[in-house]
């Protein structure tokens, strides 16, 4: 009986003891919360930002000189030496159309300029005009570089040769005046696209775009009506993209099947020119060169399904042309002025667009 009431004595004073600890502690935290009431919160000090990883460049860009807005100089011609159209080859070089007065002599060149290296090395170097395209003037799998140069008329035909100049052959003949430049090859290296223009009669009705097998075969007209101009290939040969002259005078950019079938739009507006589209490998990215009428022209990425674009230079050096894409979609070149003070001097210029 004792041992009960000792259990529930000692039973009844831990209670009393926990009741008296809780008051004590409510107690506490009440004058702790009085005591904050009056307590100045004082602001975080200010955290320096975060570094951000420095992006890469490609690295065949690296030791060029560079623009603020990232493009970088691959190649400046020699003094007095003026470029017509540069555009990359499928094997990653790219091909330079390029002229020059030596004395009373006019003198045309195409050069190949490495990426990797930067070196220039004549193809064609003499008095008979040859230009070529400005994106895939030279195919691997035709084994061919294919130009405009005049015949004895003086009118242009598209004439092609190895991709070391040699082998020269002539590709198209016709009775007519107009001019047939700017080839460029398809993918497959069975056909040449290529532009036909009466720019130089009195009376220049437009130009239109054909194709032609790399066999000197089967010539067939794709566009007519108009004024179609520069035509390149998509990467599977499906298509073929150009540049339109609108009725206001701007130019859009155009796709088309390659048998010259369903034409349309890929950008259409009323204020810009939009020149020289090149598709971006499989992706529904193009670039091409814009500019608002009268202002110069700077290099464009635009999202064919989207509509979206953005602008991948800034035009600060001058108008920026002959936009063209490397194989594994990483590099654009074009041409551009060397700097603001030299506006007459052209140089190649490549921008790193990622992969």
């Amino acid at each position: 009986m004792r041992a009960v009431k000792g259990f529930i004595t000692a039973v009844f004073v831990l209670a009393v003891l926990a009741g008296v600890g809780y008051g004590v502690l409510t107690v506490r935290r009440q004058a702790v919360a009085r005591s904050l009431e009056n307590v100045v919160v004082e602001p975080a000090p200010p955290q320096p930002p975060v570094p951000e990883e420095p992006r890469k460049i490609d690295p065949r860009l690296e030791g060029l000189i560079a623009r603020a807005d990232g493009a970088r100089l691959l190649w400046a011609p020699e003094a007095g030496e003026r470029p017509l159209a540069a555009g990359f080859a499928d094997n990653g070089t790219l091909i330079v159309s390029a002229t020059s007065t030596v004395g009373k002599e006019a003198r045309w060149k195409i050069l190949r300029v490495d990426v990797a290296t930067a070196a220039a090395a004549a193809i064609f170097d003499g008095t008979r005009p040859r230009v070529a395209s400005s994106h895939r003037a030279a195919h691997r799998n035709a084994g061919m570089l294919c130009y405009g140069s005049p015949d004895e008329r003086g009118v242009s035909e598209i004439w092609c040769s190895g991709l070391d100049g040699k082998d020269e052959k002539r590709l198209t003949k016709h009775d007519g005046k107009e001019d047939l430049i700017a080839p460029a090859i398809s993918p497959d290296g069975v056909w040449a696209t290529f532009e036909v223009n009466d720019d130089r009669l009195k009376k220049p009705t437009g130009a239109s775009v054909w194709k032609i097998g790399l066999n000197g075969a089967n010539i067939q007209q794709l566009t007519r009506g108009g004024d179609d101009r520069r035509p390149t290939w998509s990467d599977d040969g499906r298509k073929i993209y150009f540049q339109r002259r609108a009725p206001n005078g701007s130019w859009d950019a155009y796709v088309m099947d390659s048998d010259g079938k369903n034409p349309a739009p890929l950008l259409r507006t009323h204020e810009e020119d939009e020149t020289s589209p090149v598709r971006r490998g499989a992706t529904d990215e193009f670039i091409m060169a814009e500019a608002p009428m009268g202002e110069p022209a700077r290099i464009k990425s635009l999202d064919a399904v989207t509509k979206a674009g953005r602008y991948l230079t800034s035009g600060a050096y001058g108008s920026e042309t002959s936009p063209s894409i490397s194989p594994d979609g990483a590099l654009v070149s074009f041409l551009a002025p060397l700097s603001p003070e030299e506006p007459g001097r052209i140089g190649l210029w490549l921008i790193d667009v990622g992969s």
